[in-house]
């Protein structure tokens, strides 16, 4: 009996994009169990979520442009930053903090573990993009999210 080689696809993306879902829900409430509901904390990371999304969802669409449509470049991009924003704010950095990361090692670590997740999250939500091709969207998208905020807080915009 042959294998359906898209129907393979389908059910491992609808996986993926499951595991990472619960990840990303999951975390921050975990968070809020554990540690009890910070309202500045919750204020200041949706704040930057938002900044996130504004900065990188143009460069997804922008470096997938001619390989999947402008909303489903946006849309993937999108996904990528809600899967792994939260974890970020709410599981990586109190981890580092509890643990005496100093923090260049809190960004380095996790940007570059954000990029490697973005990456296998826009390839399994932006098909057909190439794995390269969404490996440089991640990284260059994730790049000038973290310079725009760095800018945005240098020039007193954002705290």
């Amino acid at each position: 009996m042959p294998i359906d080689h898209e129907l393979s696809y389908r059910w491992l993306r609808a996986f993926l994009f499951g595991s990472l879902w619960s990840l990303a829900v999951g975390m921050p409430i975990f968070a809020v169990l554990h540690h009890g509901f910070d309202d500045n904390l919750f204020r200041r990371w949706l704040q930057a979520f938002i900044i996130t999304l504004v900065i990188e969802v143009p460069f997804y669409v922008a470096l997938a442009r001619g390989i999947v449509p402008a909303w489903r470049a946006a849309l993937a991009g999108a996904a990528c930053s809600f899967i792994t924003h939260p974890v970020l704010v709410y599981f990586w950095r109190p981890f580092c903090q509890q643990h005496g990361f100093s923090y260049t090692e809190y960004i380095v670590i996790g940007e570059l573990a954000v990029g490697v997740i973005e990456t296998f999250t826009f390839f399994a939500l932006a098909r057909p993009v190439r794995l390269v091709r969404a490996l440089a969207c991640s990284f260059v998208a994730n790049a000038a999210s973290y310079g725009g905020g760095n800018l945005l807080h240098w020039l007193g915009l954002w705290r």
